[in-house]
């Protein structure tokens, strides 16, 4: 008899927390849609917003339907990409550093552009650490991705890429570099001379950056500041810093730099950044959901007007 009344008892539980988890999201949804509705209807937008790797939260990375989707967003001022090396030295659109062949992950640098399949498979939900997942918004955030089929793509070579481009939005070019490779940097410089005045150039690989600013100083460059040791390198002549949100209270601000903020996708990390004493309006806002942060935005420029 008392273990029927646990297992009663713990069915109960149970049901009542999904119960309430599933009532609560479904008011996020309305919330959130809701969101989205008055930032669609306002005229203007209040932050400067950078779509990360296109519009990743909704359109696979990378592509040219993220991208595409974050040139027809109005509110995005400028769209990231990533690209890589390949074992023949070719430049193609790709963040990670391996890549899914056949169900084996092969790292993407030692294989030849040919030896790629024609198509690849890309399933990701948007980039952000686990725990931001949490937040109601962002489940529902994820939620809309999630609802997408899976949908073949094919790898993109950057010069295609930039054959097709509009360049009605300054593009960032996320450079992953595993050495200071002198062929990489010409390669780059040859596909992107005639785009300096559209671009700018960043990368995590600190010593890859210095030394193509050195040999190319025509290009605006952001080094990626990920990790306590990368704040002793900001005394360089960069443009600008992409600065991971958890680092920006230790960074010393400059006036003459650009700062992105990386990577805010959620209502809670739009929050935080807003009380962070180093933030100010002149800096942008990394996201996978640019029309959720600009919609974030609007309801804050209305709210202070009342």
């Amino acid at each position: 008899m008392e273990k029927k009344r646990f297992n009663f008892l713990l069915f109960s539980s149970l049901f009542a927390i999904l119960s309430s988890r599933s009532i609560r999201l479904i008011k996020v949804e309305q919330g959130t849609k809701q969101l989205l509705k008055t930032h669609y209807e306002s005229i203007s937008h209040e932050e400067h917003i950078v779509a990360h790797r296109g519009f990743s939260g909704l359109e696979p990375d990378n592509t040219y339907e993220s991208v595409d989707r974050a040139l027809n967003t109005p509110c995005v001022d400028m769209i990231e990409i990533d690209v890589r090396l390949t074992k023949d030295g070719k430049i193609v659109l790709h963040h990670d550093s391996f890549i899914n062949i056949d169900g084996v992950l092969v790292r993407l640098e030692n294989l030849d552009l040919d030896s790629i399949d024609e198509t690849r498979i890309i399933s990701r939900i948007p980039h952000s650490s686990v725990q931001n997942y949490l937040y109601d918004d962002a489940l529902f955030l994820a939620h809309r991705w999630a609802e997408k089929d899976r949908e073949d793509r094919g790898i993109i070579r950057l010069r295609n890429f930039l054959e097709w481009y509009s360049f009605s939005k300054q593009l960032i070019i996320d450079v992953k570099a595993l050495d200071v490779n002198e062929y990489y940097m010409d390669e780059l410089n040859y596909l992107l001379k005639d785009y300096k005045d559209d671009i700018f150039i960043q990368s995590d690989n600190y010593m890859f950056l210095i030394a193509m600013m050195k040999k190319y100083p025509q290009f605006k460059y952001f080094f990626i500041v990920n990790s306590f040791d990368d704040l002793v390198k900001m005394d360089d002549d960069f443009d600008g810093y992409t600065v991971k949100q958890s680092l920006l209270s230790r960074v010393a601000i400059k006036q003459d730099k650009k700062y992105l903020i990386w990577t805010i996708n959620t209502s809670d990390l739009y929050l935080q950044l807003l009380h962070n004493s180093n933030y100010n309006d002149s800096m942008y806002i990394v996201t996978d959901q640019p029309d959720y942060m600009c919609a974030l935005g609007t309801v804050k420029k209305l709210k202070g007007k009342n």
